[in-house]
């Protein structure tokens, strides 16, 4: 089988990832926290929405891990989220594929994900584009999940 050809494969170990649980599941509640984030001045990565019960919804998205501290204190300290709850994750890293033919590769995101399930690397969150496929995973497990990456797919 051909391998998939992509421009590059990187990791970042300086994120950290933050989840608030409960939401009001309703229109405007990421635009207020996102909002209050960015007027803070926090740069966001790797959003993730999924719903609960009840109406409720959690939202996931990485910081700068030296940045952890202040987003939390922050959006604990604010009403935007009501009755959610704020966590952390510091055993956080992200393995981005990017090129610009993967636009017009199917298959890349499939081949990306089993290569990491094969060394038992669990994905925790995901986000794609035209352009790269990066996926969150634990922290201790970047250098392993770029050098599956690097012998599974033909990097430029």
């Amino acid at each position: 089988m051909k391998k998939i050809r992509v421009h590059e494969i990187s990791t970042r170990k300086d994120v950290s990832k933050v989840e608030i649980r409960g939401l009001a599941d309703e229109p405007g509640v990421a635009a207020q926290i996102f909002t209050l984030l960015g007027e803070a001045g926090f740069n966001v990565e790797l959003v993730s929405q999924s719903h609960e019960a009840n109406n409720k919804a959690s939202l996931a998205f990485l910081v700068r891990e030296t940045e952890l501290d202040a987003a939390i204190r922050m959006l604990s300290e604010s009403d935007a989220f009501r009755d959610g709850a704020v966590t952390s994750d510091q055993n956080v890293g992200t393995v981005t594929v990017s090129g610009g033919e993967l636009a017009h590769t199917p298959g890349a995101a499939g081949l990306m994900f089993k290569l990491l399930s094969e060394k038992g690397i669990n994905i925790g969150m995901i986000s794609t584009s035209m352009t790269s496929v990066t996926c969150a995973i634990p922290r201790s497990a970047c250098d392993l999940a770029k050098d599956v990456l690097l012998s599974g797919f033909d990097v430029e």
